[in-house]
């Protein structure tokens, strides 16, 4: 089904009120759950520093245990994304289909697979992190940390089990409280043994700070069971639950060859995704070794490394920070979109495509166009640094693209072609491998040059996702409402700023972005309610407040 073009007819009004679903509220509660996550991981890379002593020690502390971190990113990536994603979408086409005990099954499954494979990768990073310390960080006490931080692997793996199966029967708030939960006993954990730790050495301190990611894991872990016990048995007012099959069927146990081919139809689905997901961390891999390589080509010395961390440290996060939004927002319609699509309505499938496009693009678009406006005086407010205006303003556009590829992604992943989104990474990841190479040589360009080549890429990646989506659900591309109308708005708030931002605002970064980030939102929301960019459904759609603010608003509100 997932294979055959869509007849190309227009969502009619029922199925415009079908997309009013629960994935928009679904993805606003991730948000607020990432939001907070970020908070208390703000929090403690501001006081671990001063546990640690300060000054250069301090320094060294940090460093030994920022070092951990980017092998078990790309590990903890894997672990996250392919598997709890595939039961994500499995679960809530088997929900969508009445069938409650083959969704049990992919659920149990999962939770088998899960922590063996976060136990593989425990043992393998454990015995690996000598060689790591040695010959990649340079430093045998990284060994120390990276041997902490490893048992994270096995306590994480058990909670996105969980994730994944929430996820699928499109409850998002137990994965964002024990998104909370896991980050407040990471971030307690690191404070009480870096304390503890510190008077035997520095480096037992860093391991102390590492550790507390395992226990973060398994502070998740017991949160997801105890909402598992709590919720999954009133998920639904028809007997969808995952907690038990029905009382027929308490005696049945699935064959050893049922189960294999269970785990089969799991890993299909999870090998590209995860795939996919590490592709951006080994992207970013390469931009290390090519960025600083092609910067002495051009002649620069000392500066090379500071560039780099001019890119990387100051221009990345301002531009990955937006993607939040459109991370939860895939996150929450991937079961939703897998859900019509199993129950044979493909006319809502496209219904709620369209509209997940159309808010990635109402909620992002005006947000590249504020980092183009603003990337002078924010990396100066934020950082003390004028030379990350050019590569943040190049690389601004590329959060719409990333955006836009992450919400087409997860559709694909829906319609059952979740290698697409892969292979269109990898023709974007060749697109910024080369012009990384060829534009950060010339002098001209430097640092910029690989700002250009990360929007180039994801506009690719996008480009194809896109076409691929419109290939098999052609009314799920609407451009009047995707892209027209929040163009509109944008540009009438992109002429509002830069008039606030004349005059005696250019000398002072801290009032400049004071005065322009609240006056170019209220704009922008007006001007999107007046050429009809909000529908009365998206904000329906949100939980407690939004029919009231829907009911306030009235005739603003296109159907």
């Amino acid at each position: 089904m997932g294979n055959e073009p869509e007849q190309a007819v227009r969502p009619s009004s029922s199925a415009a009120v079908a997309v009013r679903s629960s994935f928009l509220g679904g993805a606003v509660v991730l948000v607020l759950g990432s939001l907070g996550s970020r908070v208390l991981g703000t929090t403690y890379r501001l006081v671990l520093p001063i546990l640690m002593g300060g000054g250069r020690q301090a320094a060294v502390g940090m460093g030994l245990f920022q070092l951990a971190y980017p092998i078990f990113t790309v590990i903890v990536t894997l672990i996250t994304t392919g598997i709890p994603f595939a039961l994500s979408k499995l679960v809530a086409e088997q929900l969508a289909r009445g069938d409650d005990r083959a969704a049990r099954r992919f659920f149990l499954a999962g939770r088998a697979v899960l922590p063996l494979i976060g136990l593989a990768l425990t043992v393998v990073l454990w015995e690996l992190a000598p060689l790591v310390a040695r010959y990649v960080a340079r430093d045998m006490r990284v060994a120390l940390t990276i041997r902490a931080i490893s048992p994270a692997l096995l306590t994480i793996s058990l909670a996105s089990a969980y994730r994944g199966a929430f996820q699928g029967m499109e409850d998002m708030v137990p994965h964002a409280a024990s998104q909370i939960v896991e980050q407040i006993c990471r971030v307690l954990t690191m404070f009480v043994l870096v304390v503890l730790l510190l008077p035997h050495g520095i480096q037992w301190a860093a391991a102390g700070a590492s550790f507390g990611a395992t226990v973060g894991g398994i502070g998740a872990s017991v949160a997801m069971l105890v909402l598992w016990r709590r919720r999954a048995s009133r998920l639904a007012p028809r007997p969808r639950r995952l907690e038990g099959p029905p009382r027929r069927d308490r005696g049945h146990r699935p064959s050893p060859l049922v189960l294999l081919r269970t785990v089969g139809a799991i890993l299909v689905l999870a090998v590209p995704i995860a795939a996919g997901a590490t592709l951006l961390p080994l992207l970013n891999l390469a931009d290390a070794v090519i960025v600083p390589l092609r910067l002495r080509a051009a002649g620069l010395g000392p500066e090379a490394i500071a560039l780099y961390g001019v890119l990387t440290g100051y221009a990345a996060p301002l531009v990955l920070m937006p993607t939040i939004f459109t991370a939860a927002l895939s996150a929450s319609l991937l079961p939703a979109v897998s859900s019509a699509l199993a129950s044979g309505d493909r006319r809502r499938g496209a219904g709620l495509t369209a509209s997940g496009l159309r808010l990635s693009v109402m909620m992002i678009l005006p947000a590249a166009t504020g980092l183009m406006l603003l990337a002078g005086p924010l990396p100066r407010l934020l950082f003390h640094s004028a030379a990350a205006a050019v590569p943040l303003r190049l690389m601004a556009p590329a959060v719409l693209f990333l955006s836009l590829q992450q919400t087409s992604s997860v559709v694909l992943q829906g319609l059952g072609r979740p290698e697409l989104p892969l292979w269109h990474l990898v023709a974007g990841g060749v697109v910024k491998v080369v012009l990384d190479w060829t534009l950060v040589a010339n002098p001209a360009w430097n640092v910029g040059g690989a700002a250009m080549a990360t929007t180039a890429a994801f506009a690719v990646a996008c480009t194809l996702n896109l076409r691929a989506v419109a290939v098999r659900l052609p009314s799920a591309i609407d451009w009047s409402g995707m892209a027209v109308r929040p163009l509109l708005a944008t540009g009438v708030m992109a002429v509002a700023v830069a008039a606030i931002q004349g005059g005696f605002l250019r000398q002072h970064p801290a009032l400049d972005v004071a005065a322009a980030v609240p006056s170019g939102a209220a704009v922008y929301t007006m001007a999107l309610l007046a050429v009809g960019g909000v529908r009365r459904g998206d904000l329906e759609a949100l939980p407690r407040i939004g029919p009231r603010v829907a009911a306030s608003l009235g005739r603003l509100l296109r159907a």
